[in-house]
């Protein structure tokens, strides 16, 4: 109440008042950090009260506090935040004469921020400019209110998906020409400039994306024309005003507040900092919650500043000491093939690298992005222009440079011809004409969607994978290549190939291809295909656990990616004295994302790590080991097992991997009844939905029912689980059918027994599992390791079931080594004797059906004259019953008064018995008390035997035995023990007596 009424006192209106002041003053203790002071809320809670009382009262002080943290320069006119110390007497200039600007610059890379040459200490400076900084962010923290765009999202995905079903019925309609066919050749030219694959679906998704997010960006960069100079932004406006004439903008009205906070939010940004946090709000807000299936398949992730600067200072330095160039040197032509947002343009633009008078053509001529997700190229394509706009003096230029195109695909045969996307194609085919000499950015991590109901997976390139498979793979001693066409192993290889025999590739990726078994072949490649290489490792692997995830320390993505992060430089400089050298430095144990972060910032570029001396030389083994190299004595064991040919001499001449079922929700359970009960549910939809597909698409061949299929079938996660090979029957028109006879006992988890719906048709791969455990009563014992690819350690395990194959998880999968095998041959007479019994059951049943029938007909000829005969029966019958029932009721009645009688003596006589019997007990209790009291007495004339026995011998050798002394039992008290040295007494322990067991026993001799 006080502080409302004070604010109020200063912001009463009074004659000839035209000012009022609220003077807080905040003591930061010395030795403490500015930021950790401030977060004692109990300190400054009036402080906190006092700003968010003014923001009640005054909505412009409000919008001031909430874009506090993204000027240069903040708004003076109502707070000021005055650092006072004793050596500095003019602290009002601290904000007007731009100091925070000067704090603000120190963000930038490639220049250090200048201070006035005054008379004022440099280390006081710097505090002061902390102090002010620490009580701005924390103002914003503590007291803003903006709308956080994350739970804008949620309503923004919802509409997404109205605007997608409103778009698709308008389509729907016939009479909708104009509408249909502007959406049909849009849909072509698409085809044709990302891929073949994209369906109708995925592109009314970016109509969607589109209609919801242009006016996104007219609040965020007002002032710039960019819908109406970017091509793709034209041409998706024209299919959308075609749509937009059946009112497509009513459910884009209900998110005016949303667009009224990014206005509110954007405007009065002054910095380029400032517009990039904002832009990371959104798209890490926004991006991830709106359309979070497309983020998963292209693993898309915003990538630390501090790492992108490091990239782009290193590239620099490489070129300086190689080629004697720099990035901003007329001729190197640049670019980022993934570009996402911009930010590795964006901060090229800024780091100083390029100079004024190297900007204009480097900006028009030799800078190059490409980005195939539509929102994010949206925001790159701003983002570049509006901070060249800040850099030339806000002149505003189109960013000429940027494609929406599927960068793998530039290699792939395909025609640039298109009448809604001209603009584009030009650019596309003018940028596959230039000699690229620097290749930059973050590429995708994703190798493939998890699961088929996701409709998600990624898109084949025939022939950039056919350069993987005669590179990489071809010289990969692994069984098992898939991870090879994992998407940023497909940007090393189509970066390889773009520059040519001369240039630099900076990236950074999964580090995974350093020393997975599976790399073995990229690595010797890229020894062979690049003069040095550079790796910065990041480490940050949170698919480990315990001790070892502990030292991996923070992910560099933070929650973006578990798997480890490296930075990598690879230069192609035929000149260079020596080739393939390889250059490794790692970022040490135990840090955490924000260490690692100030390491990489401390460090800035390659220079420094090679000034310090910091790189370790790696020189690979023959196997293309670089970190962690084999034992070659290895070798010389006799292997347990091998698929290779000419492997020679081995233990097991047959293995197989666990069962993978990539549906194990559906495929395991504990319950049998219930896992029967989940695969008669997915079969009879699986079941439904073929026969749907069919009668839609009677006469389709196998490749047109595969494109046919994604759009079509049900995806419902509760009635089936889809996964590649499900859909490959699905398109060849393979039926599903229940046989309980597949419920086997299987070994999920280590010592965790679960069935098994064990089925090559509902299982993704059965492997060679069959030829161990053909059938549920097969007997056999195999032994489990752990595949190749695990990072957990050794370990083994032995069973009698079948196995899923990740019996423990992150494990590399399980291999199993078999006791017996069951031979292919005796199988198949089994299935084919089971099929021609099959056979002959059939034909009997349908003969023995036809009998039945006939038997059938003369029964119920037969049935007829029966039943007309009973009827006469049962009338003779009745009669006869009634007579007999009355006979039955008199004899009942005698009955009944005998058994009367007969009751009434045998109650007499058990009373007589019971008197007897009662005199009996009693005479026995008596005689039973007797021989109690005579063996207690017994008892205790034997225990003072015992006693004296003890005592004599306790006397007779004091201190040289020992007693255990126990209770009797013979009461419900719990159970206890000592040891004494001493004479015990009877009752010592227990009431009924204590049992004394000795060290020493003494014969009557007194010897031992």
């Amino acid at each position: 109440m006080d502080v409302v009424q004070s604010v109020g006192r200063v912001m009463r209106v009074a004659p000839g008042k035209k000012r009022g002041y609220v003077v807080l003053p905040v003591v930061i203790p010395a030795g403490v950090e500015p930021d950790q002071a401030l977060d004692n809320n109990k300190t400054y809670q009036v402080v906190w009260q006092v700003l968010q009382a003014l923001r009640s009262h005054d909505d412009r002080f409000d919008h001031m506090v909430n874009k506090m943290d993204l000027q240069a320069r903040p708004d003076t006119s109502r707070m000021e935040v005055i650092a006072v110390t004793k050596k500095i007497t003019a602290k009002t200039k601290a904000l007007t004469t731009g100091t925070a600007q000067k704090a603000h610059s120190s963000y930038k890379i490639g220049k250090k921020a200048s201070f006035p040459n005054d008379d004022r200490q440099e280390t006081l400076q710097f505090e002061v400019g902390e102090i002010e900084r620490a009580i701005y962010a924390k103002i914003v923290k503590k007291v803003g209110n903006r709308h956080h765009w994350e739970d804008w999202a949620d309503d923004i995905a919802r509409i997404a998906q109205t605007h997608i079903t409103r778009i698709k019925t308008i389509l729907e309609n016939p009479n909708n020409v104009e509408a249909r066919t502007s959406f049909k050749e849009f849909t072509s030219d698409l085809r044709t400039e990302l891929n073949d694959s994209i369906s109708e679906d995925e592109v009314i998704e970016m109509l969607a994306q589109h209609l919801i997010t242009r006016p996104v960006f007219e609040a965020l960069f007002a002032g710039h024309s960019f819908i109406g100079d970017n091509p793709m932004s034209r041409a998706m406006q024209t299919v959308l005003d075609a749509l937009d004439k059946h009112s497509l903008h009513k459910e884009t009205d209900r998110l005016e507040a949303f667009y009224a906070s990014v206005r509110e939010r954007a405007s009065g940004i002054d910095t380029s900092y400032g517009r990039q946090k904002v832009i990371k709000e959104l798209y890490d807000g926004f991006f991830q919650k709106a359309f979070p299936r497309l983020k998963d398949r292209l693993g898309i992730v915003y990538t630390p500043i501090e790492v992108v600067d490091f990239i782009i200072r290193s590239i620099n330095d490489v070129l300086e000491s190689e080629f004697g160039q720099t990035l901003g040197s007329k001729g190197v032509h640049i670019m980022d093939p993934f570009t996402g947002t911009g930010t590795f343009i964006t901060r090229l633009l800024q780091s100083g690298l390029i100079t004024k008078e190297q900007m204009l053509h480097k900006y028009r001529q030799e800078l190059h992005a490409n980005e195939i997700v539509l929102l994010a190229y949206y925001i790159a394509s701003i983002n570049i222009e509006a901070t060249f706009s800040d850099l030339m003096d806000g002149n505003y230029e189109p960013f000429e440079g940027i494609c929406l195109t599927d960068t793998f695909r530039l290699n792939e045969p395909h025609d640039l011809v298109s009448s809604t996307l001209e603009d584009n194609n030009r650019r596309i085919r003018k940028q596959k004409k230039l000699d690229i000499r620097v290749i930059m950015g973050n590429p995708p991590y994703s190798v493939g969607q998890e699961s088929g109901n996701d409709n998600n997976q990624n898109v084949a390139y025939p022939t950039l994978d056919a350069r993987i498979a005669e590179t990489y793979a071809e010289r990969s001693t692994a069984t098992n290549k898939r991870a090879l066409y994992d998407s940023y192993i497909r940007a090393i290889r189509w970066s390889s190939d773009r520059i040519g025999d001369c240039g630099v590739i900076g990236f950074v990726t999964n580090a995974g291809f350093l020393d997975a078994n599976t790399a073995n072949g990229l690595r010797q490649c890229l020894a062979e295909e690049f003069s040095s290489i550079h790796v910065f490792h990041l480490r940050g692997n949170q698919r480990t656990s315990g001790e070892t995830s502990r030292k991996e320390g923070g992910k560099i993505f933070d929650a973006g990616s578990r798997a480890p992060i490296a930075i990598s430089l690879m230069v192609k400089n035929p000149n260079a004295k020596k080739q393939g050298r390889i250059l490794f430095y790692d970022i040490g144990d135990y840090l955490t994302r924000e260490q690692k972060l100030k390491r990489i910032q401390e460090l800035a570029s390659v220079n420094s790590l090679t000034g310090e001396g910091l790189w370790q030389i790696i020189t690979p083994d023959e196997h293309g080991d670089w970190l962690r190299q084999r034992d070659d004595s290895f070798r010389k064991f006799i292997a347990i097992g091998s698929k290779e040919k000419n492997a020679g001499p081995m233990l097991f001449c047959l293995f197989s991997r666990g069962v993978e079922t990539a549906r194990d929700a559906w495929c395991f359970n504990s319950s049998r009844s219930a896992l029967e009960s989940n695969i008669k549910t997915m079969i009879s939809t699986y079941e439904g939905e073929l026969q749907r597909f069919n009668d839609a698409f009677p006469s389709l061949d196998r490749k047109e029912r595969e494109k046919q299929l994604d759009g079509f079938v049900t995806s419902d996660p509760t009635r089936i689980s889809w996964s590649r090979s499900l859909r490959q029957d699905f398109t060849k028109n393979v039926p599903l059918s229940f046989d309980g006879k597949r419920i086997v006992l299987s070994l999920y988890r280590p010592f965790q027994r679960q069935y098994l719906y064990f089925d090559k048709n509902i299982n993704n791969y059965i492997n060679q599992m069959p030829r161990l455990f053909p059938d549920a009563k097969a007997d056999n014992l195999i032994i489990c390791v752990p595949g190749l690819g695990g990072d957990k350690g050794f370990s083994a395990f032995v069973t009698n079931h079948a196995i899923d194959l990740n019996l423990a998880p992150a494990m590399g999968g399980y291999q199993a080594f078999p006791q017996f095998i069951y031979e292919i041959d005796t199988l198949k007479q089994n299935r084919t004797e089971q099929n021609r019994t099959e056979q002959n059951r059939t034909e009997q049943n349908r003969t023995e059906q036809n009998r039945t029938e006939q038997n059938r007909t003369e029964q119920n000829r037969t049935e007829q004259n029966r039943t007309e005969q009973n009827r006469t029966e049962q009338n003779r019958t009745e009669q006869n019953r009634t007579e007999q029932n009355r006979t039955e009721q008199n004899r009942t009645e005698q009955n009944r008064t005998e058994q009367n009688r007969t009751e009434q003596n045998r109650t007499e006589q058990n009373r007589t018995e019971q008197n007897r019997t009662e005199q009996n007990r009693t005479e026995q209790n008596r005689t039973e008390q007797n021989r109690t009291e005579q063996n207690r007495t017994e008892q205790n004339r034997t225990e003072q035997n015992r006693t004296e026995k003890l005592y004599t011998t306790l006397i007779e050798e004091q201190e040289k035995n020992l007693v255990i002394c126990l209770s009797s039992g013979g009461q419900k008290n719990a159970f206890s023990a000592l040891m004494c040295n001493a004479l015990p007494s009877l009752h010592m322990v227990d009431i009924d007596g204590t049992q004394c067991f000795p060290m020493f026993l003494y014969e009557q001799e007194k010897e031992r």
